[in-house]
């Protein structure tokens, strides 16, 4: 009988074994300072390099290990452009038989992935035992990312694959099917990093009414009781007696709770009941903002807390176009493409890190991360700090960005974080008299 090789589950592709090296290789590149190019170079904690990821990364272990927080990459999303990556393990083609539309198909996939998997596997080194990884990616490689992230991470370690619609109305660009989202692959380190995230401005101005207990739980909404939309369940028809002394029948209506729930509820002022012009009565439930679930929430300090809501696995606001705007707004033009918008980022932050954690970007881009970072601490008083990574790839010939001076993607980044920087403080909107709005340059020199 023949014998076989003991077989496993997995991701296999031509250079997989040299990727897996690389990433345990030492790197032999060091970081050279240019001040002349930072801002607040004394005082700042926020680093931006500029170079190869990978060499970076390799620099980072020795700094950074087990100390992010969280990590956003977008990286490229390979649909059939040359990598800028000068990685020497790419897949030697030769290795598989020429069959039409098949062959260069093959070719990027491997070195997507030879790209990616040690990049991956430096990256998960650097979060802390509680930090957690979000990577934008699209249909093309989206089954692939998810496969090596289970090698890497740990396929317990899944989190979500958050989808997130970057425009509406359609798509001009369609062959079968209007593509109109994107995806987020979620995985934590160890431990479970995600948290609620904080109520928006807009959503905090519907509290507004206030009772005796405005001062620790906050003010409240109105949510009708009466909810015919549920599951119909016989605990939750009951009557309810009005002010009037008249009565809403159970058999008419199906209520949020059930009965020992509304008498609790009752007892503790929370019930309110309002007579429409019809002459009919409705009832409503009282929700306050530093509730969550009819508990009050507090900080690790004792304070009461706004309440959050959970990330959604849907993410339908903001698009793309938002990205865009911002861009615009700091330069005047469209010198980049397709910029996540910074309120994306800003999501992602906020479910994933404390007010002093370090934030990882090392496919920096227009440096949307390093923005959403400053913006948020300006809005919570927070103290996080941001690593951005780029390599100083040129921008396309007579495109915005030349025609504007910006010879490299690096030199769009550190110009938008100045900018940026810069905005968020003659808006005053900063929370916190110390806000870093700084960044340490360095370029990596290779040996």
């Amino acid at each position: 009988m023949a014998q076989f090789a003991e077989e496993r589950f997995g991701l296999y592709w031509a250079g997989k074994e040299q990727a897996h090296l690389e990433a345990q290789k030492p790197g032999r590149a060091t970081l050279r300072p240019c001040p002349d190019v930072s801002v607040n170079w004394e005082t700042t904690q926020n680093l931006y390099i500029e170079g190869d990821n990978l060499e970076a990364l390799k620099l980072l272990q020795k700094s950074h290990n087990n100390r992010v927080k969280m990590i956003y990459i977008d990286p490229p999303y390979n649909t059939g452009k040359r990598f800028v990556f000068k990685d020497n393990f790419n897949e030697n083609t030769t290795k598989y038989p020429s069959k039409k539309g098949l062959k260069n198909d093959r070719s990027n996939h491997s070195n997507w992935l030879n790209m990616m998997y040690p990049r991956l596997a430096l990256a998960r080194n650097l979060l802390t035992n509680d930090g957690v990884i979000f990577i934008s990616i699209d249909d093309n490689e989206v089954h692939h990312l998810r496969t090596i992230c289970d090698e890497i991470f740990g396929e317990d370690n899944f989190v979500a694959i958050l989808v997130w619609r970057k425009k509406a109305g359609g798509a001009n660009d369609a062959k079968d099917v209007a593509v109109e989202h994107e995806y987020i692959i979620c995985y934590k380190k160890l431990n479970y990093g995600i948290k609620k995230i904080p109520l928006c401005a807009e959503r905090i101005k519907d509290y507004k009414f206030t009772d005796e207990k405005e001062t620790t739980h906050g003010k409240y909404i109105l949510k009708n009781l009466n909810d015919k939309s549920l599951t119909d369940s016989a605990g939750l028809h009951f009557d309810i007696e009005c002010p009037d002394g008249t009565f809403l029948y159970g058999v008419n209506n199906q209520w949020k709770c059930n009965q020992k729930t509304y008498c609790k509820r009752l007892a503790e002022n929370r019930i309110v009941f309002k007579k429409g012009q019809s002459g009919k009565w409705t009832v409503y439930y009282k929700i306050y903002l530093n509730e969550e679930r009819g508990t009050l929430k507090f900080d690790n300090h004792g304070n009461t807390v706004v309440k959050g809501k959970n990330l959604n696995s849907l993410i339908l606001h903001p698009l793309n176009k938002d990205g865009n705007d911002e861009i615009k707004e700091l330069f005047g033009s469209k010198i980049f493409s397709y910029p996540k918008p910074t309120e994306l980022i800003k999501k992602l932050i906020q479910a994933s890190t404390d007010n002093n954690s370090f934030i990882l970007d090392f496919f920096s881009g227009s440096a949307t991360t390093a923005h959403a970072v400053m913006q948020l601490n300006a809005e919570d008083g927070g103290n996080r700090k941001f690593i951005m990574v780029q390599l100083p790839e040129p921008t396309p010939e007579n495109s915005e960005s030349q025609k504007a001076g910006y010879k490299n993607i690096c030199e769009i980044g550190k110009e938008r974080i100045r900018r940026a920087g810069k905005k968020i403080l003659d808006e005053q909107k900063a929370q916190n008299n110390d806000l870093d709005i700084g960044f340490k340059v360095f370029k990596i020199d290779s040996q």
